[in-house]
This record gives structure tokens, C-alpha cells and sequence, in this order.
């Protein structure tokens, strides 16, 4: 199996799951690259081998599937979706959306407003960062979902900018999506490293 990317001028980071093997083999590149360069990879089980052309540095690691692990929180109530509470690999923690419902009454209405619920699904996402042994200075990486951006944006920004304080504020994707599990007016996730 061969893959390949064109990139831009800009860091790459990509991941290929060779479905012959039980290995996930990821490729960090943390350099920057000349637009239209190409990286290539051939897929082999655990010899494969990168074609780099002209990569200024690379790293090349392997992490058998064992690595994974995926989390059930005890206490807490199970997800609306069929996932688990986080996945973990290598270090990097991913936890599944968040929105602001009461993990310790989960059938209990959802708070009215932006703002009660940016607190609420914050303080859900520090419960169960907390429940890893982790805190939002783990946190690497959130993506904000709202229902309705333009309203929702601002008072939004101002609950959340209380829990990231200083200068360690992860990167940030926000996006207005049509709708939300339970009528929820915001969701997030995040990922984050140990």
C-alpha cells in the first residue's frame, strides 16, 4: 500500500493505519516544507519505509495497537454516542465531546443559556480530565462546537477564557454546527498530552 501527501509550506503530521499488521505507524515531521514536495510511504508491517525526499528532520515510531487504551470512567454517566469517556495513545489523551449536562444527574434539564452551559461542559471537562490524573494544563487542543455562532461567540469567549488562564491556552477551533445532542447550545472536546 502506498500513500502520499502534498503539502504546503507548513509542519506535517499524518498517520496510516496498515490494515495487514496489528501496527499504527505515525510519521512526525517537524520540518517545513517546500510547497509541492511530496511525502510518500510504503506500507509493509513493522519494516516499512519512509521515502522522505528532502525532510529536513523526521521521527519514525512505531506503538503496537496494546499501546491504546480506551477509558470508562467509573461515576460518571456513559456517553450519548457509543465511545468511550477519553482514548489514549503514546502519551496524547483524547476525550470525547462534553456538553453541559450534570454528570451527577444526567437526566436533570440542561441549563439555560450560553454562559450556564460553557460553565457547565468546562466543569464536566475538568471532571473527567481529572478522573485521568490530568488538569487544562494538559490540554494540547479544543474544538468548540456551537449551534448559534454569531449570538453565542462572545459570551462564549468570556466564560471560557476563565478556566484558561496566563499565557497556557491551547489552540482552538470553533465552529456553529447545526445541532446538538439533547439541544445542547455548545460542545466541546480536546486532546491532551501527559
Amino acid at each position: 500500500m502506498i500513500g502520499s501527501l502534498i503539502v504546503g509550506s507548513e509542519a506535517v503530521a499524518l498517520a496510516i493505519f496498515d490494515v495487514t499488521a496489528p501496527w499504527i505507524c505515525s510519521l512526525e515531521c517537524a520540518a517545513t516544507m517546500d510547497r509541492e514536495r511530496e511525502v510518500q510511504w510504503r506500507s509493509g508491517g513493522p519494516h516499512n519505509r519512509l521515502i522522505p525526499g528532502r525532510l529536513h528532520s523526521n521521527v519514525l515510531r512505531l506503538f503496537t495497537m496494546a499501546d491504546i487504551k480506551f477509558h470508562m470512567i467509573e461515576g460518571l454517566p456513559r456517553s450519548m454516542s457509543p465511545s468511550s469517556h477519553a482514548s489514549e495513545a503514546d502519551g496524547f489523551v483524547f476525550l470525547t465531546g462534553q456538553f453541559g449536562r450534570d454528570l451527577d444527574d444526567p437526566d436533570k434539564p440542561l441549563p439555560d443559556g450560553i454562559r450556564a452551559q460553557t460553565d457547565r461542559t468546562m466543569r464536566n471537562l475538568v471532571r473527567v480530565l481529572g478522573a485521568l490524573d490530568l488538569t487544562l494544563g494538559n490540554v494540547l487542543s479544543v474544538r468548540v462546537f456551537l449551534t448559534n455562532f454569531k449570538r453565542d461567540y462572545a459570551a462564549m469567549n468570556d466564560v471560557y477564557s476563565g478556566f484558561f488562564t496566563g499565557d497556557r491556552r491551547p489552540v482552538r477551533t470553533c465552529v456553529g454546527v447545526t445541532d446538538l445532542v439533547r439541544d445542547a447550545l455548545i460542545e466541546l472536546d480536546c486532546v491532551a498530552k501527559r
